[in-house]
């Protein structure tokens, strides 16, 4: 009787050799339809930029010094600036040294190329002795612009401005010198002349008011 009573049962609540526990579920085609989210494609653009990468790094390239040649420029313009006359290049670039700015074998290859090149006739207007010489000296513009030429020399009646480069040329650099002459020009100084020296080359070029 027991057995019977449990497979009427089963039949009401579920199916044959089946048991559901709690109310029957409704039949597919009774249930809501559930929800669906179309797939989207992300499709790549025809011609997408070029990465190129590089697997190694250049030999002469070092993390913690990821610009030497800015570093090396701004030393030796650093140690151009202790420098009044040729006598003063070997104790600029020891004091380099010194400081940890430049190595001992570079200092001592530009000591002997800056005494050749600064004490040549050509440079003899800009670094010969008895000369009144500022270096760095900061000049205040018009429009508040603090400007820093590399050397003022002052020798009356003239004054020359030099900017010294330790890279390649670019044609910024007559602008940036006749800047430095025209605010000169109207602090009074009648007579203004100009130059930049490029010390990879050892080449002196005059700019024109």
């Amino acid at each position: 009787a027991l057995g019977e009573a449990l497979l009427a049962y089963m039949h009401a609540a579920g199916q044959p050799e089946q048991l559901v526990i709690g109310p029957a579920s409704p039949p597919w085609p009774g249930r809501p339809a559930q929800a669906s989210t179309p797939l989207v494609t992300a499709e790549r653009p025809a011609a997408g930029p070029h990465l190129g990468v590089r697997h190694e790094a250049p030999d002469e390239w070092d993390p913690a010094d990821p610009d030497p040649y800015r570093r090396y420029g701004n030393a030796v313009h650093a140690a151009l600036a202790r420098v009044r006359t040729v006598a003063d290049v070997r104790p600029a670039m020891e004091h380099a040294v010194a400081m940890g700015a430049i190595g001992a074998g570079a200092a001592a290859q530009l000591v002997d190329r800056l005494t050749d090149l600064l004490g040549s006739p050509a440079l003899a207007p800009w670094f010969g002795a008895g000369l009144a010489v500022r270096t760095e000296a900061t000049i205040i513009a018009a429009d508040g612009r603090a400007l820093r030429p590399d050397r003022v020399v002052i020798d009356p009646p003239a004054v020359r401005v030099l900017d010294i480069k330790t890279g390649h040329r670019a044609d910024g650099h007559h602008h940036q010198v006749r800047t430095y002459m025209e605010l000169l020009g109207a602090m009074g100084h009648a007579t203004v002349e100009g130059a930049l020296l490029y010390l990879p080359e050892g080449l002196l070029v005059p700019v024109e008011p």
